[in-house]
């Protein structure tokens, strides 16, 4: 590499005697076109946890977790629900909707890409399904109950062992056919069917979505995720979608979800342009400074 750009260098051809470039107007550029958030003042906005924490919070808040889901998610909950609820980390999850007729599994993507990559599907199976039967038993030796709540949980059980089954013969059939890759992808499947039979959910009700920046949104369309065993199951939003969502819904009152949504903006964009304007601007104030330390 040092020999090829010697030769280039060297090579009188490649080079002009007059300097024909553009002359950079100082006065044009404007430090600030591009202000600091909170948190890019932290160094959190490439963070997939300040994100997803933040999503969580804004959350909810029932109105707008009814619009992000109709508007973003395209899928009708119920709010109205007692149980309703927005986790995360709930089984590793970034995060799960659930209003008791549906189940939102959202993982949240920024810097990382898709992990758990080295895992095996029956690992995953085993450790959602490992301590149920354990679970089962423990319940049912407690004192007080009755033998209607024991023969509950032993129907639950029984479910339970039929869908473990069911899901380790639908894995087999899809990695014999096909060379995918076991990530927490599947996991994710796994765990939201479990808890949609638990919780007497429709399967139909199961939805999975992947939210990545713009810039890195053909990382992870349909084609992409079929690589991955049940990636065919997640359908993909980009921070631009959440940016339009939240800068229609924002009322100029919340002075952190204004942060928020100026964070969301760099993610938002078909590129990553975000070192590219750091190292121009470092590089117009070093002309700046030359020029004024000559007058």
């Amino acid at each position: 590499a040092f020999d090829e750009l010697s030769n280039i260098i060297d090579t009188d051809d490649y080079w002009i005697n007059e300097n024909e470039s553009n002359k950079i107007d100082l006065s044009s550029f404007d430090f600030d076109t591009i202000k600091p958030n909170f948190l890019s003042i932290i160094k959190e906005e490439d963070r997939e946890l300040t994100f997803s924490n933040l999503l969580q919070h804004f959350l909810s808040d029932k109105s707008i977790l009814k619009d992000f889901c109709d508007e973003v998610l395209e899928t009708d909950i119920d709010v109205k629900n007692a149980d309703i609820s927005v986790n995360r980390e709930e089984h590793n999850i970034d995060l799960i909707i659930r209003d008791g007729k549906n189940i939102i599994v959202i993982e949240n993507k920024i810097l990382s890409g898709i992990n758990g990559t080295n895992k095996n599907y029956s690992e995953q199976l085993n450790k959602i399904f490992g301590n149920e039967q354990d679970t089962v038993e423990d319940k049912n030796s407690e004192k007080g109950h009755t033998e209607q709540e024991n023969t509950e949980q032993e129907s639950k059980k029984e479910i339970l062992e039929d869908l473990l089954k069911n899901l380790k013969t639908e894995a087999e059939s899809k990695l014999k056919d096909n060379k995918l890759i076991i990530s927490q992808l599947s996991k994710y499947y796994f765990y939201a069917q479990k808890i949609a039979v638990e919780e007497g959910v429709d399967k139909d009700n199961i939805k999975l979505y992947i939210i990545c920046p713009q810039y890195q949104a053909k990382f992870y369309d349909k084609e992409n995720l079929k690589q991955y065993l049940y990636g065919e199951e997640y359908t993909t939003k980009t921070y631009k979608d959440l940016l339009v969502f939240f800068e229609k819904h924002y009322n100029g009152d919340d002075f952190y979800l204004k942060e928020f949504i100026d964070a969301m903006r760099k993610h938002a964009q078909p590129t990553n342009s975000s070192k590219e304007d750091e190292m121009k601007s470092r590089f117009i104030k070093a002309i700046m400074k030359a020029k004024n330390e000559n007058e």
